[in-house]
């Protein structure tokens, strides 16, 4: 940091602390600077987070002298401090922590060094939050995305990410199977990917439809078009796809999809 905080007196330190924590939603702390992992206070709030008591140093059933952090994170959390003490700047970690009812929860750690005014460090003051929602629901989202990545590979769909403003798409590798190719022998992919395989007969309706779908006409773009296979030949895919996000002003910005080979159900139709 380009300018040092101004040391905390004695005289000031408690009352300063007791005005914060109780301005502070997270669990505001205060570490010993000659052994950051003891507290020497800690709000209130720790108790929501871990079922524990704070209190003064040396109090049994508080957390005086425990790490907060799992014994796996402890490593990182202790690395986190000692660059801070060490260089003087904030720091900012993301832990677990074991509750009291055996639950797992896990927070936000950011704390700063004080100086003493002598070229030491007085304390290391900071906020802990119990950020376990958010982590729950990305593990969530995390695991949807896992589980629709499975379906995608058992049945062996091509899929599609577009940007429409600006023309960046995304392919996954059984999109380039199905035209004879590996993905890496079309990257850099982007739509000019699909319009330099799409059979000429077959824009037009494709455009049209989705066009449609962009002014809310159709609740999907849904079309069967053809695509060059790399020997040459023609493959029927069904093309079937939903724009997911739009721009401020309305505009269409990012469209999802999958492609399905039917060329085989169009030779028995004939």
């Amino acid at each position: 940091m380009s300018e040092r905080a101004e040391p905390v007196t004695d005289g000031d330190s408690e009352g300063q602390f007791r005005t914060l924590a109780a301005d502070t939603p997270g669990a505001v702390f205060r570490r010993a600077a000659e052994s950051p992992w003891r507290f020497e206070h800690i709000s209130d709030v720790i108790e929501k987070i871990t079922g524990r008591r704070s209190g003064p140093i040396n109090t049994p059933g508080t957390l005086a002298d425990l790490p907060l952090a799992l014994p796996e994170d402890q490593p990182a959390v202790g690395a986190a401090i000692a660059r801070a003490v060490s260089t003087g700047l904030p720091y900012e970690i993301e832990y677990r922590v074991r509750h009291a009812d055996g639950t797992i929860h896990w927070v936000r750690d950011l704390g700063f060094p004080v100086p003493d005014g002598s070229g030491g460090w007085a304390s290391i003051d900071g906020v802990i939050f119990d950020i376990t929602e958010r982590k729950q629901a990305e593990q969530a989202l995390t695991n949807a995305h896992r589980r629709l990545a499975n379906i995608i590979d058992g049945a062996h769909v091509g899929t599609w990410e577009w940007n429409i403003q600006t023309g960046e798409t995304v392919y996954n590798e059984v999109w380039a199977e199905i035209i004879g190719y590996t993905l890496a022998e079309l990257s850099p992919t982007s739509i000019r990917t699909w319009q330099t395989h799409v059979h000429p007969e077959d824009v037009k309706q494709s455009d049209e439809l989705l066009e449609r779908h962009f002014r809310g006409d159709l609740p999907f773009y849904d079309c069967e078009v053809r695509l060059q296979h790399k020997d040459g030949h023609w493959v029927w895919v069904h093309d079937r796809g939903r724009v997911i996000t739009r721009t401020d002003d309305g505009k269409p910005l990012t469209m999802f999809g999958t492609q399905t080979d039917i060329t085989e159900r169009k030779r028995v139709e004939g």
